[in-house]
């Protein structure tokens, strides 16, 4: 290997701070490896490489990436096999694949490649500003889909929020009706039995004067009536109406 690639650098991820995307390049040329970190490298990216395909698929177990340049012709596992075995990882099952081939390969690699998984297909020696291109559309697109999922989060935890929200305010709404229709049933029982009270204390005095009454009405009449004391004076005055009338009937007798 190359003294300017250590074996660090495989799979190793360089920050160079936020906002950062993945990039991750596989390939068993060192010198290969070197050049296109050197071409991709960006301070938005983080530039990961990988020397075989059984590195590239630790490092898709532990990475999300925006974008994985692959190459075809490797060792052991060569790109068709490692692209298959990506996209059966979870990380890695939408993650845009680029196929790396060299000059020799034939049209059928090439069909062998987007079958595999690959969604771009490029022959070395490969021209730096249609890769730089390429690169740049998949990164912004893959911003794209983070910020947009990151929208969609963010909009369900609103969602939820005001969904939580609104089964609180109809709790306390009920809650309030509840202790309403409590209040209106205490206050209707205290009216009911005050009013219960007083009727019943009414019927009371009703009874007791309904009893009382009539005696001292009857006590009443006998000493106040003026009818009873008017009767002697009457009995008087019918006598002497009569004595009156007995004179004059003598007196009538005699001159006749």
């Amino acid at each position: 290997m190359n003294p300017g690639l250590q074996s660090a650098d495989v799979g190793r991820v360089t920050m160079t701070g936020p906002p950062t995307c993945n990039v991750l390049i596989v390939d068993d040329d060192p010198h290969m490896l070197l050049a296109l970190r050197e071409l991709l490298d960006s301070p938005d990216r983080n530039i990961v490489v990988a020397a075989s395909g059984e590195d590239a698929l630790r490092c898709v177990l532990r990475t999300d990436f925006a974008v994985i340049l692959l190459d075809v012709n490797m060792p052991d596992m060569d790109g068709f096999a490692t692209a298959r075995l990506i996209r059966s990882c979870e990380g890695g099952r939408s993650t845009p694949i680029i196929f790396l081939a060299g000059a020799d390969d034939d049209a059928f690699a090439s069909f062998r490649g987007y079958k595999a998984g690959a969604v771009d297909y490029l022959v070395k020696p490969i021209v730096p500003d249609i890769l730089r291109s390429k690169i740049s559309v998949f990164i912004d697109l893959y911003r794209y889909n983070a910020a947009l999922t990151r929208e969609i989060a963010e909009r369900k935890a609103i969602e939820e929020d005001l969904r939580r929200a609104e089964e609180r305010v109809r709790a306390f709404a009920a809650h309030i009706e509840s202790v309403r229709e409590d209040e209106r049933t205490r206050l209707a029982r205290e009216v009911h039995d005050e009013l219960g009270q007083t009727l019943t204390g009414l019927k009371m005095d009703l009874s007791w004067l309904e009893k009382r009454l009539p005696k001292e009405a009857a006590t009443s009449i006998g000493k106040r009536s003026p009818i009873r004391r008017s009767r002697p004076t009457a009995s008087r005055s019918s006598t002497r109406a009569r004595g009156s009338t007995r004179s004059t009937t003598s007196a009538s007798r005699r001159c006749g």
